[in-house]
């Protein structure tokens, strides 16, 4: 197994949930979200793509992320975002 060297983003989150823990970490350059690194011991290992795909290019702000939230339709991605806000 290789493992590659994180990059230094700008803001990281870890929080347990009924899923899994999650860490997330995302670069956010003129608050539109740049990239997006997640790890996690879910056992439905899927919230990775779906994250970076919802998340890659979003606004990075309150509403944007409630937003997202409320229309991913998807409950363990709709807590990710949710925490995320929570810390905004």
């Amino acid at each position: 197994m290789i493992l590659e060297k994180t990059p230094q983003f700008t803001h990281s989150f870890t929080h347990r949930f009924e899923w899994g823990e999650a860490t997330l970490h995302l670069q956010v350059e003129k608050g539109v979200i740049s990239e997006v690194r997640m790890f996690t011991d879910a056992l439905d290992t899927s919230i990775v793509d779906r994250a970076v795909a919802i998340l890659s290019g979003a606004q990075y702000n309150q509403k944007a992320l409630e937003e997202l939230a409320q229309t991913s339709g998807q409950a363990d991605l709709a807590s990710l975002l949710a925490h995320v806000v929570s810390l905004l």
